[in-house]
Order: C-alpha cells, then structure tokens, then sequence
C-alpha cells in the first residue's frame, strides 16, 4: 500500500508540492518586464510613428491613381427653345454616362512644386437619340509651385520628420526603461520584505530562547518583574511586526506578478550586487546623456518647429504668389476610335499673386507675434538645458555615493546582528541589563533598515542613470541596440 502511494505521488504529483518559479532580478527586468504588456502597448505606438516617417518619405514617390465613375442615369424633363420659332418644348432626356482616368502625380522636392500627368475617357450613351458621345483626353500635363519658399518648407519638413522618427526610437527605450524601473521598485519592496520578515522570524526564536532564560533569571532573583516584561513585550512587537512584513511581503509579490503578468506562484532571489559597476566617470556618463536622451532631440525639435512657424508666418504675412502650367489634349466623337484622332491641343498658364498692400501694421505685427515666441522658445530650451545638466551631475553623485554607503551599510548590518547574538549571550550570563539586550535589539533594526535604504538606493540610482543616458553600463551597450526589435 505504501508503495502504491509513492507511485501516485510520483506520476500525479499534488498541486500543493508544485514547486516556485524562481525570479532573479535581472530576469525580470531583461527578460519578463520586455514581454509584458505595457511593453507591447509601446512597441504598436513606436510602429505607428515609423509608418507615419515612411508615409512622408513615400509622398516624394510617384503616386499612380485611378478613378472611374462606371454607371450614371439620367432621366429628366428638360424645358428648350425651338431656334427657328421661339417656341418652348418639354423634352424628355434619357442617358447614361461611364468614365475612367488615370492620373500620375509626383512632388518636386527640390522646387516645392507638383507635377501630375493625367489621361480620361468618358462616353455618354443618349437613348433618346441611341446616340454615343466619346469624350477623350489622351494626357494632360500640369506644374503647379509658389513663387518662393516651396523648396525651404520641403526641406525644414524633413528635417522635422527625421527629429520625429529619431526621437520616437529614443522614446521608445525611455518607455521601456521607465516600465523597467517600475519592475525594479516592484522586486526590491517585495525583497527587502522578504529580508525583513526572515530576520524577524529569526528574532522570534532567539526573543523565544531570551524568554525562557529570563524566566529562570526572575525565579532567582537576578532581574525584576519589569525586567521579564520587557523582553515579553518585545517579543510581543517583534511578533506583530513580522506577521506585518509577511503580509507586506505577498502583497509584493503579488504586485509583481501582475506587473511582469505571471499567473503562478514565483520566488525572488538575492540581487547580485557585483554585477552593477563601481564608481562611473562623470565625463563618461554625460557623455552617454549628451548622445541617447530623448531630451535632447525634443529640444532640437522644438528649436526646428519654432523656426518652421516663424517661416511660415513671415510666408503668410509677405508678397508670394502661386504659378501653374498646364498642356494637353482632347477630343470629342460619336465612335470611340474616332475620338482619339486628330485630337485638339489645349493650354493653360495661370499666375496667382498675394500682395498685402495696406493692413494697419497688421501683418508686421504677426510677424513680430511669430519672432517673439521663436526667441522665447529658445529662451526657455536654453535655461532647461542647464537645468538638465546639474540633474545629471547630481544623479551621477547619488550613484557614487549610493555604491560607497552600501558596503558601509552592509558591514554595519552584519556588525549589528553579530553584536545581537553576543549581548543574548552575555544576557544569558548575566553580564548585561535587559535595558543594555534591547538597545543592541534596537540598533540592529536600525541597521537593517539603514542596509535596506543603501541597497534600494544604490539599485535604483542605477537604474536612474541607465534611464537617463540610455545606456547599459552593465552590458556596455545601448538600450536602443537591446530594446528596440
């Protein structure tokens, strides 16, 4: 029977025996923050912003259109004067009409004109009559471009299509990392929870031990009622604190597994603090900053579509004109291939003109509108500048700082709980006063805490800098190299 059971478990094994998956820091901020779905959510946004730079870059290509009208009918009562007499007749009209055309239409970057190349056919079928009327047009030409600027426009457009497609990578990794560093605050609140209810687990056994020894020390009369009360009620804290962090602790893990959406059950491993670098060059990281930050492109973008508004309300408020030419031919008969001969040539040139003349200053004032705001703009990129460059001085310092503090804290943690078990021992000698026990207890727990600060710290003042230079110093390579598909 025993061995029944042994076989069972084997090949059905219990739920309740299904074991963890285990999480590592750098797997979930790699690995499973890359596949989640705020990260998907940001990949579609980034591939809407690449269509929308190919769809620019495709205007410049010649664009091939067919239009067609395939059945139109036609009846009506139409009121016409009889030319010989004068006199006013009903007549009533049915016909159909088809057509078809075909237009080639191509942009001149380098004139800021249009060139288009059409050819058309339509044939009206006159029941009445059971007569046909081709109309023909086997091609027509036309160049259209304003006076001015066409060719500048063209070319601060793309100049802003090409910031907007940079900074749309840029911004992608920005997303990613800021979904990254989310992850991150998520598994060092689930894992200093998990620290800090594994300590207090081991608190509640030696507070259990320190119990039973001063219960012997009250029976023979080495310390007072008041004395064996302290160590009761801080067992009795050191109990409801470490039920608090248990709860705390789940509910970490619970958020995490949401965020990196992981239905099973997992397990947070020990961060390994080795991996991270030591001490960063200033020099080197601004560096980083001056080259990947999505800051910097948004900058020179604004600079760029402020200048872009300037020109355009310099061209809006000033003399410019627009020019068209047009050449083609036509043809009208009552049989198809007899529409396409001997067809007649027809031109068209138009020259449109806008001159303000007089308007009260109206339009100085408007460019002077547009000035203001271009030098205002600049203005206020300028002083974010500056401002940008002390933020990054200081998160570099908080990084260097945060990796000495965390292995001054570490030390001073280890020191703490050592000096804990050694004053339970002198307690337990009689060597020290209850009041001397909990002041080492205390001072341990202040060191836990001072340990747990400096590792959040340094981590997330890590991952800070990552943020802002796009950088990973850990692998040495950009985060739009490892990020972006």
């Amino acid at each position: 029977m025993k061995s029944f059971w042994i076989i069972l478990l084997l090949y059905f094994p219990c739920p309740l025996l299904r074991a963890d998956r285990p999480i590592t820091l750098e797997m979930a901020i790699n690995e499973l923050a890359l596949k989640s779905t705020s990260v998907q959510v940001e990949l579609l946004r980034l591939k809407n912003e690449l269509l929308t730079f190919d769809n620019y870059k495709k205007e410049f290509l010649p664009a091939l259109q067919l239009t067609t009208r395939l059945v139109e009918f036609n009846h009506s009562l139409k009121l016409l004067q009889n030319a010989l007499d004068g006199n006013y007749l009903n007549v009533e009209d049915y016909s159909t009409s088809s057509s078809v055309g075909m237009t080639i239409q191509q942009k001149i970057f380098h004139t800021g004109g249009t060139f288009a190349l059409n050819s058309s056919v339509s044939v009206l079928r006159e029941h009445s009559d059971n007569r046909n009327n081709f109309t023909t047009t086997p091609f027509y030409v036309s160049y259209s471009q304003s006076f001015w600027g066409g060719r500048k426009q063209n070319i601060m457009e793309r100049s802003l299509y090409r910031l907007r497609y940079d900074l749309a990578l840029k911004n992608y990794c920005t997303s990613v990392s800021s979904i990254q560093q989310k992850v991150l605050v998520l598994y060092l609140e689930a894992f200093l929870s998990k620290l800090e209810q594994e300590q207090l687990r081991e608190d509640i056994q030696i507070n259990d031990t320190l119990l039973q020894i001063a219960e012997l020390k009250l029976k023979e009369g080495y310390i007072t009622e008041y004395d064996y009360n302290q160590i009761e009620l801080q067992g009795l804290h050191i109990n409801y604190a470490y039920e608090n962090a248990l709860r705390i602790f789940r509910e970490n893990l619970r958020k995490l597994s949401a965020e990196l959406g992981i239905d099973e059950q997992i397990s947070i491993q020990y961060p390994d603090k080795d991996i991270l670098p030591g001490f960063l060059n200033e020099d080197v990281v601004i560096r980083y900053i001056e080259r990947n930050n999505p800051q910097r492109l948004a900058w020179d973008m604004q600079r760029k579509q402020a200048e872009y508004d300037l020109f355009q309300a310099q061209a809006e408020t000033r003399f410019n004109g627009t020019i068209s030419v047009n050449y083609g031919l036509n043809q009208y008969a009552e049989d198809f291939f007899t529409a396409y001969r001997h067809p007649n040539s027809q031109q068209n040139i138009s020259v449109g003109l806008s001159i303000p003349v007089f308007q009260w200053g109206i339009n100085r004032n408007k460019r002077k509108i547009a000035r203001n705001e271009y030098e205002a703009t600049l203005l206020e990129i300028e002083k974010s500048e500056l401002d940008f460059l002390s933020n990054q001085k200081e998160q570099i310092n908080n990084y260097n700082y945060a990796v000495h503090t965390y292995d001054l804290m570490e030390r001073g943690y280890e020191l703490a709980c050592r000096q804990y078990q050694l004053a339970v021992q002198k307690f337990a000698l009689g060597k020290i006063s209850v009041y001397e026990l909990t002041s080492t207890r205390q001072e341990q727990y202040t060191a836990m805490q001072d340990y747990y600060t400096a590792m959040e710290s340094l981590y997330v003042n890590y991952y800070n800098l990552r943020h802002l230079s796009l950088y990973d110093f850990v692998r040495k390579q950009s985060l739009e190299e490892l990020l972006v598909p």
